[in-house]
């Protein structure tokens, strides 16, 4: 029995050996990542530098600011507001709208030169009740459409009606989705530089911005709000409110246009809103103090920082605020 053993042992080692002799396979290699696509960049607004809407139809209106005239209805929903004086250094607003078409939007009040040069940049349809005219060419506005080839919309009832429960002038209103009907030609667009970096570590404090316009009941006032990451609007110590939504107009960005105003006659102005001139640009709580500059009619406003870069706007809603140079505005 002893003599067999060894043999056993060896019979039972022999598969074994031939196992481990035997060529094993290859292991699979592992299976390479897939990268994840690039995401196709979607459409992006004009006029607010949002996501969503790259669409180009702005309706551009003339919207009194007067006492009696608040609240105004639409204005929270207008993409760039300019807030610029008009007889007695009292403001008025030019209201933007494009990516937002609010059904009631006004009081809608008269037309001036110089609002014209602020249409024609964006190429836009103007909506207004008047203007004036007569022989002095320099501050007739009928002219000046003519020369520089805007669409208006001026004082028609398909496009605008009074709400009677407001006095008037201070009550004419009007649409400005349906305002769209009546563009027939495609507008070139406008853009500001938009960027959510926001104004960079030179900015200094931009919490409170101060536009002393004539009369305590017209001095605007945009205060910084952390937790809503926007400027609250007021005049003097009141709110100011969109009469749509019953809440305080919130802005994104804050910019002041310092530009030179003039006497066209004994009683209307204009302002310069073409060559250059000093600018602030408030956003995010921040401010940068610069440069604006306009080559033409035609061509965009561009803002500077005092390095000469352009200064970007974060995305949202802007208001423009154009001020005499001497006149007196604080930043804080």
């Amino acid at each position: 029995m002893k003599r067999f053993f060894p043999l056993l042992v060896f019979v039972l080692l022999i598969p074994a050996l031939l196992l481990g002799c035997a060529p094993q396979p290859e292991p699979s290699p592992s299976p390479l990542a897939t990268p994840a696509p690039t995401p196709t960049p979607g459409p992006v607004s004009y006029t607010t530098g949002l996501p969503g809407n790259d669409a180009y139809l702005p309706v551009i209106v003339s919207i009194d600011n007067v006492l009696a005239a608040r609240p105004q209805s639409g204005i929270q929903d207008a993409d760039i507001v300019y807030e610029v004086e008009a007889e007695g250094r009292i403001p008025r607003l030019i209201a933007v709208f494009n990516d937002k078409l609010p059904e009631k939007v006004g009081p809608v009040r008269s037309a001036r030169v110089y609002f014209l040069d602020i249409v024609k940049e964006y190429d836009g349809l103007f909506v207004h009740i008047g203007g004036p005219q007569g022989r002095n060419n320099a501050s007739n506005v009928y002219v000046k459409f003519r020369s520089l080839g805007i669409k208006h919309i001026d004082a028609d009832r398909e496009y605008t009606w009074r709400d009677y429960s407001r006095k008037a002038p201070h009550n004419c209103y009007t649409d400005v989705g349906k305002d769209r009907e009546v563009y027939d030609y495609e507008p070139a667009p406008h853009a500001f530089l938009y960027s959510e970096k926001g104004l960079g570590e030179d900015a200094v404090s931009g919490l409170k911005l101060t536009v002393p316009y004539n009369g305590a009941e017209n001095k605007t006032i945009y205060t910084y709000d952390e937790e809503l990451g926007a400027y609250l609007r007021s005049n003097g110590t009141r709110p100011f409110i969109d009469a749509n939504t019953g809440e305080q107009v919130q802005v994104k960005n804050v910019v002041l246009q310092f530009a030179n105003h003039s006497m066209i006659d004994e009683k209307h102005i204009n302002i310069g809103l073409i060559g250059s001139g000093e600018a602030w640009i408030l956003s995010g709580g921040k401010c940068v103090k610069g440069t604006w500059e306009r080559e033409s009619a035609g061509s965009p406003t561009v803002f500077f920082d005092a390095d000469g870069k352009k200064v970007p706007l974060q995305p949202g809603n802007t208001w423009i605020n154009v001020a005499r140079p001497n006149l007196g505005v604080t930043v804080e």
